[in-house]
């Protein structure tokens, strides 16, 4: 039972990035959290944006936020149609790593001042920016700094879209949540929003009520459901909402549409009608201020049904029982009004969403298992729907009081209470919660659980200490070692009964030196080495305990061990009292296998006498029957799921009630079909390398069942060990097989496992043959003049095999790359260089025999003038003479060789001889690097050493610039090989066999990534000459 106290009066903050631990590994998802109260004096500070926390907007000089005539108007987009006060944080003086420079950015133009916040912020840098009329500011904070109030004047009205984010936080593609309060929260795998939308006080009914940023700029006094999801999302977390107790069908058909369009597809909503609608005290002491009246939802939830109509299910009575009272009528209500939003949430998702990723959940009180036993009884028995079809868990919070018993004053009395008693009472809470006489009744309710079908989950648990009294010693105690295992043995204890995911209250931070101190995590989230906070680390670290709970079916049962029973090793006779009310026994048994059994009961019953069995929710039997003397039964087949269930025995009409069960066993009838299960496929495997399929758990066999495979081995538990003989697997072991790979490239093998005729195949597919970085394809353009000064291009074919290749000459289309002077009519020659043979020669590409495969290749020259050879060259060195058809005429030409097929065997190397001149009449050559890898190379111009190649012009004094196509980069440039910006190239290019002749030529030696490159040849001073460019691979 909780209070929220009112909001401080007149307080603010600071804030910057803080770091907490690293998350640990989860070794389960069964722990969650309930999230703080969003507010502007909380030390959660969940968002990147103080807006989103702070009061609502102030006039001027105003610090609260509760009273209407100190609001700032609001116009319909939300925000203040005057000058306002930004009150952010309150009484954060106590806080840490708070200080740092927070980016403040809103539309129009304001005056900015912290003159108000007492101290601790200043503005700085304010600009503003005309062209997107945008406004940007640092407030600066120093540590220890208690508020943070901004007050804007001489806003003209008009200031809107107003920011301040954290230190360290871009303007642009700023992030929901704070870093250190997201990694806090996103360890927890469920998240209860409850506070968040202050479901305690929400009065909304139709969906126009809701919380929207028109309404409302801060997510403080109910968060915005948008806001919900997306910060369920930012965390990657399953969301637990609570629909408001008023909430009509309108309002939850949106919500439940808002949730599924919205919240990852991975995520599921775990939705709660109201909270704690049978606590009568409860209320938002915040929101009735607001609203100026008391809101109480189980009062609201309790008159709705008393308002029902007479014909109404509610006032139903049960067989032979008196019509309900009214608060009987409200905990139906509460029953029918979730089967009703459960059935909404089914329409807008669809019916497999249902108890899948929509997991409705009933609440009660665990200390009166009454009320939830009352909701699913009316729903089973007067609306005829079996509860697990609307319902996915049922729901409690099992709070740990200073005493064995549940004692809300336990904590205020004596008011000396000492730091070790308190400890003392806790661990004892602990130890009493299970007990269904005086405490939080585990075993009632893991019997409804078990018998409707049900998980039981606990919406909050805790410490609930929120007494006025021993303050300072409830603060101290948090902070004692001890309570860590205290936290510990309470999770555990709750998990070892078989339940289901328990939810923290509260996940966060907050003072522990205030009555309620004993709820939060951590009194700082800059300060994460907490007890409780250390608790929840080893919880989420450590395996699940052991469920203990209920009879193991394993071993015969004897009839006495219903629960309550004062004789449990004894017999059970059909003149129990139990069987008067509530007219049944009740086993809670254990079982480790799904599967059918045979149940047979032993013990005796005069001639005609017989009972009934059922088994979680269905009627397994009314005629059992016993011999006459003591002895066995006949066999009564029964399916019991894993974990929980429950069996009850109830007497049967005309059956008699003399008869009596002595013992009662259960034999697991085998089944050796398992489910079926599945190998991934892997690709991309190393020919001939051993390959491993992930594990595959084998579900739905209860016996010891026969495996074999073909095509490769498997290994049970995925050990080391494989073998390919046949043996057997039990139910819930992994398996995995293994076989090596194909030798060829892009070729499959497959494995077939079969266990009990169920058989399921893995394939590995190799990859594609090895792409190595090469040179792929190599370009010059240049002057083509005539005799001497035509242009060369030589290329080597390196490797043992022949290559085809295109060698391909631009003249005409060259003017479309805005060149003036191209060559009119090109005319190409290859030639073979150990021979001088002629390959082949081309003037009009078209022309060709083969000019359908050069089209095919996409090397199609551009221009029906321009010529191109295609041919299959075997290894070797090979020269294309570039010149003017007929010999007459000059101009620019651009000769390309490029590969067609087998990339594997290499283009070693392109040189290209030809006049340099200046302009746009420079020689440039291109080339491109393909392959998975980086390409080592050296690229060289000669001029003066041609002399000795008779060359009577050669470029006197050329350079070199190396140019990346992607982005226009200059990359590396040379004038003189022998004189590097990287010294240590001139031995690369010495050692790799492609230094130059001449001290005056240029060289480089570069290691590059695939893509496109350029080598401009120029001469220093403009000199022209026939220059030799060459692109040279390094092995």
């Amino acid at each position: 039972m909780r209070t929220l106290s009112s909001i401080f009066g007149a307080v603010a903050v600071v804030v910057t990035a803080m770091s907490l631990a690293p998350v640990p590994a989860l070794a389960h998802d069964k722990l969650g959290a309930n999230l703080n109260f969003i507010g502007d004096f909380r030390r959660n500070h969940e968002f990147v944006d103080v807006v989103k926390q702070s009061r609502r907007f102030l006039q001027i000089g105003q610090f609260d936020d509760s009273s209407p005539t100190n609001l700032a108007p609001i116009g319909a987009d939300g925000w203040p149609t005057t000058d306002f006060r930004l009150f952010a944080m309150a009484a954060q003086q106590n806080t840490l790593s708070l200080a740092g420079t927070y980016k403040i950015e809103f539309t129009g133009q304001a005056t900015l001042s912290t003159a108000s916040a007492g101290g601790g912020s200043t503005i700085a840098n304010k600009v503003y920016t005309p062209g997107t009329n945008t406004t940007t500011a640092d407030l600066v904070v120093t540590a220890g700094a208690e508020n943070m109030l901004i007050d804007f004047t001489a806003t003209g009205g008009t200031v809107k879209n107003v920011r301040v984010l954290r230190p360290g936080y871009p303007l642009a593609g700023t992030p929901l949540l704070h870093a250190p309060w997201k990694s806090h929260t996103e360890r927890f795998a469920v998240l209860r929003f409850l506070d968040w939308t202050r479901t305690n006080g929400n009065r909304d009914t139709t969906w126009l009520d809701r919380t929207t940023p028109e309404k409302r700029r801060t997510e403080a006094y109910i968060a915005q459901w948008e806001t919900v999801i997306a910060a369920a999302n930012a965390m990657n977390r399953d969301a637990w909402i609570n629909i408001p107790v008023q909430a009509n069908d309108e309002y939850v058909t949106n919500l439940a549409t808002l949730f599924r369009d919205g919240l990852n597809p991975n995520l599921n909503l775990y939705v709660e009608y109201g909270n704690e609608l049978w606590n009568f005290a409860i209320r938002d002491v915040d929101l009735d201020n607001f609203a100026g009246s008391v809101f109480n939802g189980a009062t609201v939830n309790r008159n709705l049904a008393i308002a029902s109509l007479g014909g109404s299910p509610l006032r139903q009575a049960y067989p032979s029982e008196g019509v309900p009272d009214d608060t009987t009528m409200g905990f139906r209500r509460v029953a029918m009004r979730l089967m009703e939003i459960s059935n909404i949430f089914k329409t807008v998702w669809g019916t497999p969403a249902l108890n899948t990723r929509v997991r409705p959940v009933l609440a009660g009180q665990m200390a009166n298992s009454f009320i939830v036993s009352e909701g699913l009884r009316f729903i089973d028995e007067i609306m005829n729907v079996r509860p697990n079809t609307v319902f996915y868990a049922l729901s409690g919070a099992p709070y740990i009081f200073a005493a064995a018993i549940p004692d809300g004053n336990a904590d205020e009395t004596p008011t000396n209470l000492t730091v070790q008693a308190i400890l003392d009472g806790l661990a004892a809470g602990v130890a009493n919660a299970p007990s269904d006489a005086n405490a939080y009744q585990y075993l009632s309710h893991a019997g409804l659980g078990a018998w409707y079908g049900l998980k039981v989950v606990a919406y909050e648990a805790g410490f609930d200490n929120f007494g006025n009294q021993n303050i300072a010693n409830k603060r101290l105690a948090n902070l004692d070692p001890q309570i860590r295992t205290i936290c510990a043995n309470m999770i555990n204890q709750w998990h070892g009964f078989g339940f289901d995911v328990m939810l923290w209250f509260n996940g966060g931070a907050d003072s522990y030196n205030t009555q309620f101190g004993m709820w939060p995590l951590v009194e700082d989230l800059a300060v994460p080495a907490t007890p409780k906070n250390q608790c929840m680390d080893d919880i989420l670290a450590a395996a699940l305990p052991a469920v203990t709970t209920g009879t193991s079916v394993g071993a015969p049962i004897a009839g006495g061990n219903f629960r309550g029973s004062a004789s449990p090793a004894g017999t059970v006779t059909g003149t129990n009292g139990a069987f008067g009310f509530p007219g049944f026994v009740e086993f809670m048994l254990r079982a480790d296998t799904e599967g059918t059994y045979q149940l047979v009961f032993t013990g005796s019953a005069p001639p005609g006498e017989f009972f009934t069995v059922r088994l979680n929710n269905a009627t397994v039997t009314t005629n059992a029957t016993l011999p006459a003397a003591t002895g066995a039964g006949a066999p009564i087949s029964v399916t019991l799921r894993r974990g929980l269930n429950a069996l009850r025995i109830a007497r049967s009409t005309g059956g008699g009630a003399s008869w009596a069960i002595q013992s009662f066993a259960f034999t697991l009838v085998g089944d050796a079909t398992p489910d079926a299960f599945t190998f991934a496929s892997q690709t991309g495997v190393t020919p001939s390398s051993v390959v491993v399929s992930a594990p595959a758990t084998i579900a739905g066999i209860t016996m010891a069942t026969s495996i074999s495979v073909a095509g490769g081995e498997y290994s049970i538990g995925c050990t080391a060990t494989f073998t390919a003989s046949t043996a057997t697997i039990t139910n819930g072991q992994t398996v995995c097989v293994r076989h090596t790979a194909s030798a060829n490239f892009n070729a499959g093998t497959t494995t077939t496992l079969t266990i009990g005729g169920i058989s399921a195949s893995f394939t590995s597919t190799t990859g594609p043959p090895p792409n190595p970085p090469r040179l792929a394809n190599i370009s010059t353009r240049g002057q083509v003049l005539t005799g001497n000064d035509v242009m060369i291009a030589g290329f080597i074919i390196g490797g043992p095999t022949a290559k085809t290749v295109i060698v391909t000459v631009a003249g005409p289309s060259l003017v479309n790359a805005g060149i003036p002077n191209a060559l009119a009519n090109p005319h190409l020659t290859l030639i073979r260089s150990s021979d001088g043979a002629v390959m082949g020669s081309s003037d009009n590409w078209q022309d060709n025999a083969n000019a359908a495969a050069i089209q095919a290749a996409g090397f199609a020259p551009a221009h029906v003038a321009e010529p191109a050879v295609m041919m299959t060259l075997a290894p070797g060195a090979y020269t294309a003479i570039v010149q003017a058809s007929g010999g007459v005429g000059t101009g620019v030409g651009l000769v390309g060789v490029f590969e067609v097929d087998h990339p594997e065997v290499p283009l070693i190397n392109i040189s290209t001889r030809g006049q340099v001149l200046t302009g746009n009449d420079v020689m440039i050559a291109g080339f491109i690097i393909q392959g998975t890898g980086t390409q080592s190379v050296v690229v060289t111009v000669a001029g003066p050493s041609l002399v000795n190649a008779g060359i009577p012009n050669p470029l006197s004094n050329p350079m070199i610039t190396i140019v990346r196509a992607s982005d226009g980069a200059v990359i590396a440039s040379n004038d003189n090989w022998q004189t590097q910006t990287n010294p240590g190239d001139v031995a690369l290019i010495q050692n790799a066999g492609f230094a130059p002749a001449s001290t005056l030529e240029p060289a480089v030696f570069l290691t590059l990534p695939p893509g496109a490159y350029t080598a401009v040849v120029q001469g220093v001073g403009n000199v022209t000459g026939v220059g030799l460019v060459g692109v040279f691979r390094v092995p």
